[in-house]
């Protein structure tokens, strides 16, 4: 009988579900509330925002959450969730009824062609698209229904899901990262810092250059191995599914449907007005969730009207497209049941005081990578850059003052800590969403992002220690 080595013991471990992953740990944040003190800074209003007073923090006696709060969490979570939920079911829905008129299949055969032999371009020009979306307006969850736009073509140019997800989803959190105009990050956290609106810019632009830049050489070194070997590909086996259903016999279209004719040209240009919309109504016009959602119910009916679908096949094509987004739709909503947990017990103020505590006792090198990792962890409770901003903002900036760090360094440990990291947590709910859509397996995405994780965690270090040697001002 041949024995078994660790090592392959370890290989053949079957990876936990994300959902049980997620619900392990809402329960772990329960137990937390048993062991962990209650607290809370006093709060003001500035700009329609709570903002913590720093050095106003008191401890209290906690409220533990016992069973019934935990058996609650998920619900409570999926109703604060519910805006995103909704706009994830109509994306499902809206891109469902497009795939059913064959528009999409034809615009990806036609656009592989174009790009015979220069397919490796798309890679750094569709990540600068999207790197730029993040760095200068803040996009994040506006992403997804690009997503399962992109992929279909990735795979089609011989790429795999992975640098499909890549292209849209990666680029886009690197560029959040790197922001060099983001009102919902950097805008909150200098105005809160006291410092000008968007200064530092040149530096910030630096700091998105490399960090995009960094993504771009990484994802084309691993494209240009799948293109050569697709068998090497973590997701060779589940691409197979997206080649069936939008490349494919699987995909039910006749050879007419796969033309690019009139009637698949027009429904393009109406998709793509629509999504031209997206910035300008986000940027110019304030858009929420609920107008987005608005957007891409339009797109939905409006495909269904140009490509002249049936009634019942449309209107079954949507639920179908609705019912694949259930997934991504559990994943978001029990996601946020962690961060209701721990305020409900009245302890994230507690975790933030004492993580925040520990860094004014080391030398300021040290201490703003301390805070760099402290914004780390925040990010994985919390998954909202405004409301980490917010809520950590009040306590670093006066923070920094006392290490002898500029206020302005300190808003770039909370931009990358809350940035990059959005990507590389398990239970992020955009990100499961955006695997989901890219029918990506969350083993597979995990296992090839560590390497690309490590070295963005070491560059964030060094240009973080780079503005510490400098000084990198106003103050």
């Amino acid at each position: 009988m041949k024995k078994i080595s660790f090592a392959e013991r370890i290989k053949s471990l079957e990876m936990p579900h994300p959902l049980v992953i997620l619900v392990g740990l809402v329960a772990l944040s329960a137990l937390a509330t048993y062991i962990l003190p209650g607290g809370s800074y006093d709060r003001i209003e500035k700009d329609g925002r709570l903002i913590a007073v720093a050095g106003s923090y008191k401890m209290f006696a906690g409220k533990p959450q016992g069973a019934g709060a935990l058996a609650v969490a998920p619900f409570a979570g999926m109703i604060q969730a519910a805006e995103i939920i909704f706009l994830i079911f109509i994306i499902g829905g809206a891109f469902a009824i497009l795939r059913a008129t064959g528009a999409l299949t034809a615009a990806i055969t036609r656009a592989t062609s174009a790009m015979k032999g220069r397919e490796h371009l798309m890679i750094p020009f569709m990540m600068s698209v999207f790197g730029l979306a993040g760095g200068m307006f803040g996009m994040y969850e506006e992403v997804l229904p690009f997503v399962a736009l992109i992929v279909p073509m990735a795979i089609a140019m011989g790429y795999d899901s992975i640098v499909g997800v890549c292209m849209v989803y990666l680029s886009t959190t690197l560029g959040f990262c790197g922001a060099f105009f983001n009102p919902f990050t950097i805008g909150i956290a200098q105005g809160i810092a006291g410092l000008p609106l968007f200064s530092g810019l040149g530096f910030r632009i630096v700091v998105w250059f490399v960090m995009v830049g960094t993504g771009i050489l990484f994802v084309m070194r691993y494209g240009a191995r799948i293109r050569r070997d697709p068998r090497k590909s973590l997701t060779y086996e589940t691409d197979k599914l997206i080649r069936e259903k939008f490349l494919g016999a699987g995909s039910g279209l006749s050879s007419a449907d796969v033309k690019l004719g009139r009637k698949n040209i027009i429904i393009l240009l109406l998709v793509a007005a629509g999504f031209a919309m997206l910035p300008v109504g986000v940027i110019h016009y304030k858009w929420g969730i609920k107008e987005l959602t608005g957007l891409f119910l339009t797109i939905g009916a409006v495909c269904w009207i140009a490509g002249r679908i049936p009634v019942n096949r449309g209107a079954e094509a949507f639920i179908e497209g609705a019912r694949e987004m259930m997934g991504a739709a559990l994943l978001i909503g029990i996601a946020r049941g962690v961060k209701i947990v721990l305020e409900d017990a009245m302890v994230m103020d507690t975790i933030l005081y004492y993580l925040s505590a520990m860094i004014s006792h080391f030398p300021k090198i040290i201490a703003v990578q301390i805070m760099f990792f402290v914004q780390c962890l925040m990010s994985l409770i919390l998954q909202s850059g405004s409301a980490q901003a917010a809520i950590s903002m009040p306590v670093m900036a006066p923070l920094a003052d006392l290490v002898g760090i500029t206020r302005q360094t300190a808003v770039l440990a909370f931009q990358m800590g809350d940035g990059f990291s959005n990507f590389a947590i398990p239970w992020n709910g955009v990100t499961l969403a955006v695997l989901n859509i890219g029918m990506v397996p969350v083993w597979a995405w995990f296992r090839w992002a560590w390497k690309l994780q490590a070295i963005l965690i070491a560059i964030s270090m060094a240009l973080l220690s780079y503005a510490v040697i400098v000084r990198w001002g106003p103050f």
